[in-house]
């Protein structure tokens, strides 16, 4: 004890003189000073945990004595370094001190409070340095914790520090400010303290004012202190003053803070809020409900569980507001439940089915994976109403933010308390539609997951009413955001709920306004439409195989519906990329309707071949079917104005081109149409130029045999009007296209004579192409010549007239000898075959035609001319030519040959040609 005494009054005499020097001018001398009373201290401080009851005393001796006073002046010495160290030491020895017990101590801590208001307190504020500032805020938390006395004494100098700190640069002294505040509030601002209620309020509307402008502070911690600060302001005053409604829509924009800790703080304050004040109105509730089901919309998951977790609070907790009607908005007219207000629904489990179909079809897609349980559901349900008005004015805000903000929270409102929103279905479809235009905008996406959430959840009645009476009073081009939401709604109803509706979507979404809509997104989302109507259907997905094959069949209205529709989708698309999306759910829908296609041992699950083989077997079933809605009741191609384009003869050229591989079940009722359309060409060019390349295909496939009775009407009828000579690409595209059905009728037909018989009257029109600038023309027409002239010896048949008389030889042939210079090399080498058939089966006996031997030498001289052409390919089909030819008239022949043998560069092939003539 003696040691110890001797050692404190050594303390004290050291510290005396110390203390002195704090009053010395010198700024050097008052630091030293500073310094060792901060190394003495620190040392009495260390020997306490030695001996704490005898160093306490010791220590309060001290400080009591002599040191306070000279500290506390200290915290406004003009020099830094001295009021840093006053305030460290401080904080070194108030802990050991029972300051609230002491009159002398918080006459003291009284001082500190205003010598550090003086610093920190008033604006502009006196203490320059950052980091002093934020050991002045600290002391006074330091303060207010030991002693809470001295918050009811200096409180007006506490709250101007509060406040003016609040808008401190230094980004640490704000984090500071916001933990002093939540001491300041737990202590001064509630209600079981003396201080008069009035002046409370305006001390908290001081204190939130100046931290509601943190808020937006680019440091997270800023923000999370300062919105558990407001948070405190708010618990201890219990209930919601003017500057909190003020600051609601800052508090708001927290939802969409970049950093998940300030969100998930944003719902616990928030849900915290809704527990503890009362009494609440109900557009205070509804204000903070918006800001909770906004972190209910957050894609990170622990800030959506938070958000969740809080409403299941809130939902165990038994509100007994009841709910106050919002104008404008009906109520529901069914009876309230013992214990629940007027127009309020009691929230239920969503049932188990709806629960799966949700979680596998995945409807809710990363942020709403489940449904939420009954008590999530109960606050939401009660209040859905009244949030459904901001909600759907937040979705016209002018920045992103706030609208994906609002289209996420009204997405989880849609899940959360669907029953109690269906009267407002209408309302929040039209919203959503408005806002759908924009397929870039962020909210979209979160738009279209709000129109699955109210197909899955809601009746069908509830939506399919306001899109159907949408798409058929819209005009053109405004449907594509209705068909969005019809799509959207489709796939996420549970079939079960579908099934007495769908012939009457079916009807709707086939009709021409939307099908042959020259707007391109309407067909796209109308092609979508009917995909998400097909797959609605059990089984399509491959469940029809495990119950029956006739179990996931489409019914015939609505598959006959759907059919039309794409066939007038079929019509107007321009593009290689939308025709194939049409034809894949054509191939679906036959695939639904009609089941699966029976597949062979040697077949790979899933050719497509396979899948063709069953669309083509559903246009073969609907034909006629379609047919007949093309053109009414008993079809015929009088009823079709073939002289220009329209829709009707569109529709019909789109079904028989895409029918083509089953059509020879149909050519009863086809023929008579494309012989009506390509009899003149008068007709439009373009249906023509559809109905020939109709015929290539068809006369091509493998059932051309079907077309053998009806070949002499399509060379009469329908090739050689097509054939005649008129200028322009059109015209060149159409005989060239006639062109290809002829060659390919002539090469797939065993006897060409019938064909070939009024071939041979119209030979002036076959001339006219021998000379036509396209060398296909010119290629195919040697192709026909050599067929007709392989017509011309009736070959056994007696009762068969020749094709060809003396006057149409003697104007053909010249003009077939003229190919022999075409421009084109191949053109060149097959006029031979046709020269050559012209002389062996159309000429007659030299003795009855050509007595002079005019045409036959001309035609030999000319062929000897390119006998020795430096093309391989030309001359070998000369030299065939020449020696089929060369028994016609074998002394005008070798006289050619041997005069032209002298004129060849390489007479090896007149020496074969001689050899062989003179044997």
């Amino acid at each position: 004890m003696a040691a110890v005494a001797a050692q404190a009054e050594e303390v004290k005499m050291g510290l005396q003189r110390h203390i002195n020097l704090l009053r010395d001018p010198n700024k050097v001398k008052r630091r030293r000073a500073i310094q060792h009373i901060a190394n003495a201290m620190e040392e009495v401080v260390s020997n306490i945990s030695e001996d704490q009851k005898l160093w306490v005393g010791v220590l309060k001796d001290i400080f009591y004595e002599k040191l306070a006073p000279s500290l506390v002046a200290a915290l406004q010495d003009a020099s830094e370094r001295p009021r840093e160290i006053s305030v460290s030491v401080l904080q070194d020895i108030l802990p050991h001190l029972d300051i609230q017990d002491s009159k002398s101590g918080l006459e003291i801590c009284n001082s500190i409070v205003h010598s550090i208001h003086n610093q920190i307190g008033i604006h502009p504020i006196k203490e320059t340095s950052e980091e002093v500032r934020l050991l002045q805020v600290g002391l006074l938390k330091q303060i207010c914790e030991a002693a809470p006395q001295v918050i009811q004494d200096c409180l007006g100098d506490l709250v101007d520090i509060a406040t003016v700190s609040a808008g401190d640069t230094f980004p640490k002294v704000k984090i500071e400010v916001g933990s002093f505040v939540d001491i300041l509030s737990k202590n001064a601002l509630s209600k079981k303290h003396s201080l008069p209620s009035k002046n409370a309020e305006k001390i908290a509307e001081r204190l939130a004012k100046s931290l509601i402008k943190n808020l937006k502070h680019q440091r997270f911690r800023v923000r999370l202190a300062t919105l558990n600060a407001l948070s405190s302001i708010v618990t201890s005053r219990g209930k919601v003053e003017q500057w909190l409604k003020e600051a609601l829509p800052q508090i708001a924009k927290l939802t969409a803070d970049r950093t998940p800790s300030v969100r998930i703080q944003t719902s616990k304050v928030i849900g915290s809020w809704l527990s503890t004040l009362s009494p609440l109105q109900t557009h205070e509730r509804v204000k903070l409900l918006l800001i909770l089901l906004s972190t209910i919309a957050d894609p990170d998951p622990n800030c959506k569980a938070s958000g969740i977790a809080e409403l299941s609070k809130l939902g165990k907790k038994s509100e007994d507001t009841p709910q106050t009607p919002v104008s404008g908005l009906k109520d529901s007219k069914s009876e309230p439940k013992p214990g629940l207000a007027k127009g309020e629904l009691e929230a239920k489990e969503i049932p188990l089915n709806i629960r799966q179909w949700w979680k596998s079809r995945k409807i809710g897609g990363q942020l709403y994976p489940e449904l939420p349980g009954k008590e999530e559901r109960s606050v939401a349900l009660k209040y859905c109403k009244a949030l459904c008005r901001p909600l759907l004015t937040q979705l016209k805000a002018w920045t992103d933010q706030d609208r994906v903000r609002g289209a996420g929270s009204l997405c989880g409102l849609i899940i959360l308390a669907h029953e109690g929103l269906v009267e407002l279905s209408c309302s929040i479809l039209s919203a959503i539609e408005c806002n759908l235009e924009d397929l870039e905008d962020p909210a979209t996406q979160m738009l279209r997951q709000a129109a699955s959430a109210i197909g899955c959840l809601m009746p069908v009645e509830a939506w399919l009413e306001t899109v159907m009476k949408a798409l058929t009073a819209t005009g053109e081009g405004g449907h594509s955001s209705w068909l969005i939401i019809l799509q959207n709604c489709l796939t996420a109803c549970p079939p079960e709920k579908l099934k007495t509706f769908r012939p009457k979507i079916a009807q709707i979404i086939r009709h021409e306004r939307l099908c042959r809509s020259d707007d391109r997104p309407t067909r796209f989302f109308t092609r979508d439409a009917m995909r998400g109507l097909i797959e609605s259907f059990e089984g399509v997905s491959g469940v029809c195989e495990e119950k029956g094959e006739n179990s996931c069949k489409i019914p015939e209205e609505v598959t006959a519906n759907l059919f039309w529709g794409l066939i007038q989708l079929h019509y107007k698309s321009p593009t290689e990329i939308e025709f194939q999306k049409t034809e894949a759910v054509i191939t679906s829908l036959a695939l639904a309707h009609l089941g699966p296609p029976k597949e062979s041992k040697n077949q790979v699950k899933g050719d497509v071949s396979t899948t063709m083989q069953v669309a083509m077997e559903l246009y073969d079933k609907l034909f006629s079917q379609t047919l007949t809605r093309i053109l009414g009741p008993n079809p015929q191609p009088k009823k079709v104005v073939w002289s220009e384009e329209s829709d009707t003869s569109g529709l019909l050229v789109t079904l028989l081109q895409r029918s083509a591989p089953i059509i020879h079940n149909h050519l009863e009722v086809v023929v008579p149409f494309i012989v009506e359309a390509c009899k003149t060409q008068d007709n439009s060019p373009t249906v023509r130029i559809h109905m020939l390349s109709l015929l290539v295909k068809l006369v091509g496939s493998s059932q051309t045999s079907d077309w053998k009775k009806y070949s002499v009407t399509i060379v009469e009828d329908i090739i050689l009007p097509n054939m005649v000579w008129r200028n322009g690409s059109t015209a060149q595209t159409i005989r060239f296209t006639a062109l290809k059905v002829l060659v390919t009728i002539l090469q797939r037909t065993k006897d060409c004579y019938p064909v070939c018989v009024p071939l041979s009257k119209h030979l002036e029109t076959l001339e006219t192409c021998l000379d036509d600038d396209d060398n296909r023309i010119r290629l195919g027409m040697c192709s026909v010549f050599l067929s007709v002239f392989e017509c011309g010896e009736s070959k056994g048949v007696t009762s068969r007239p020749k094709l060809l008389h003396e006057l149409q030889l003697t104007k053909l042939y010249p003009k077939l000898v003229d190919r022999l210079d075409d421009s084109d090399d191949e053109v060149r080498c097959c006029i031979g075959p046709a020269l050559a058939s012209l002389v062996c089966n159309c000429f007659p006996p030299k003795e009855a035609f050509d007595r002079s031997g005019h045409a036959y030498t001309y035609i030999v001289k000319h062929c000897l001319i390119h006998l020795d052409d430096k093309n391989q390919h030309v001359k070998r089909s000369m030299l065939i030519l020449l020696k089929r030819i060369s028994h016609y008239n074998t002394q005008i022949f070798v006289e050619l040959v041997r005069s032209a043998r002298t004129r060849h560069k390489t007479p090896d092939a007149c020496d074969l040609l001689l050899k062989q003539v003179e044997g």
